[in-house]
This record gives C-alpha cells, structure tokens and sequence, in this order.
C-alpha cells in the first residue's frame, strides 16, 4: 500500500485520538460507574490522554517522516 506523508498523517492523527480518547472514554466510564462526579477528578485523566495522544503523532509522524524520504508529491498533493 502506497500512501503520501501526507496521508499516512491522516491515519496516524486517526489512530492517537481513538487510542488516546478511546482509552480516556474507558477510564471515565469506570470512574463514573464507580461514583466518582467529581470534574477535578477527570481532570488529570484527560491530561493524560492528550499528552498520550500528543506522543502517538510525534511518534508516528516520525516513523512516517523516516520510511518515507524518497516519497515524491503526487497530483493530490498539490491542492
């Protein structure tokens, strides 16, 4: 499968929000199932999912930045 950098950005963008908020909607279903309704309690939670989501994209944008140096700008890129 030959994707652009910049297509392979989409997926990588896709795959840390859903692991990322995916994992903060699990958690905070737990903790409201558990009788935790308190908003200052969710807070570090979500922190952690963002910073969680920030570290996916870097990752994943570097991977995608190394495998694909020789990658030339196709007709989609050029919008």
């Amino acid at each position: 499968m030959d994707m652009s950098f910049e297509e392979k950005s989409v997926w990588i963008q896709l795959i840390g929000l859903v692991v990322g908020l995916g994992g903060y909607a699990v958690v905070a279903g737990l903790m409201l199932s558990n009788g935790v309704d308190a908003l200052p309690a969710f807070v570090p939670v979500f922190a952690v999912a963002i910073v969680l989501v920030v570290a996916i994209n870097v990752a994943g944008h570097v991977v995608a930045a190394i495998s694909g140096r020789s990658d030339e700008a196709d007709e989609r890129d050029q919008l």
